[in-house]
């Protein structure tokens, strides 16, 4: 049995111009904090880029600096994961997490929230949906790919792979991603952006190029960040229950070292469809 936690590394294997314009990464880092603190357990934020700095991040979370990690958002090419568990560290992984791994983890079904998604997007008679996707070496990336292709299937639309763009959850790629399929599909009617982030970019190629949103192009965006409400019009988006999420990484992790022999637990939480003006028009509801 390991000792009781005194101190816990909330690790964002990212650089940090990438968690700190990313909202709902920053929300969850705030409830992990939240709920180390009333455990009275002390907090560190591991900024664990590419380079010199994962190596950094590797030798310091296998040092016994720390008496575990929670990780957020794993790649499955990313080596500190693997040294990570190597070394014994108590973990958990929060939000997307390499397919098939046996650790303790908390994450929301990304398949079933794109396919929710998109479906809005069907429902409201759109057709000619494209999205720009996220990481795709990230689970969630995949997995919200995975939800678009069959929520198209159900509604017996054919796929076509130019209406999908490769992206990875940052603004600058979305904006070129979207350039490219306005380009390639003048008449496109709906997309799907797998982050507010990239929502938020596409809209401004959207309306740079004249296209009315919702009348010409319905817009979906995903993590229900400020970034959703704030845009004009606001974004329609699926909601991730952030805080929600970081109570129950850190409820695992005390577990885990309560209980080290005990099976590795996978929590998948519900997400939720929050509409707004970019999918439906002005609305006399006041938003969610």
């Amino acid at each position: 049995m390991h000792e009781p936690l005194g101190s816990v590394a909330l690790v964002i294997p990212e650089p940090s111009s990438f968690f700190y314009s990313h909202p709902f990464d920053t929300d969850v880092a705030q409830s992990v904090d939240a709920a180390l603190v009333e455990r009275s357990i002390v907090s560190v934020l591991l900024l664990a880029g590419v380079g010199r700095s994962s190596e950094l991040a590797q030798a310091f979370l296998c040092s016994g600096k720390v008496d575990g990690a929670i990780l957020l958002n794993s790649r499955d090419d990313d080596p500190l994961l693997g040294r990570v568990l190597e070394s014994g560290l108590p973990v958990v992984l929060l939000g997307s997490s390499p397919a098939g791994l046996n650790v303790d983890s908390v994450d929301i079904d990304n398949k079933e929230a794109a396919e929710i998604a998109v479906g809005h997007l069907i429902s409201l008679g759109r057709r000619r949906i494209g999205t720009v996707t996220g990481n795709l070496r990230m689970t969630s990336g995949a997995e919200r790919l995975m939800g678009y292709r069959e929520a198209l299937a159900a509604a017996a639309i054919t796929a076509d792979p130019t209406l999908i763009e490769e992206g990875d959850y940052t603004a600058d790629r979305a904006f070129l991603a979207t350039e490219r399929l306005l380009v390639a599909h003048p008449d496109l009617d709906g997309l799907f952006a797998p982050s507010d982030v990239m929502a938020a970019a596409a809209l401004r190629v959207l309306l740079r190029a004249h296209k009315r949103v919702p009348e010409d192009v319905a817009l979906i965006g995903f993590d229900d960040s400020p970034i959703s409400w704030n845009s004009r019009p606001p974004l329609t988006t699926i909601r991730q229950p952030a805080k929600h999420m970081g109570r129950e990484a850190v409820d695992l992790l005390v577990h885990r070292v309560e209980a080290p022999e005990s099976e590795p637990r996978r929590i998948v939480l519900s997400a939720e469809l929050i509409c707004r003006e970019s999918t439906l028009g002005v609305q006399d509801e006041p938003y969610k």
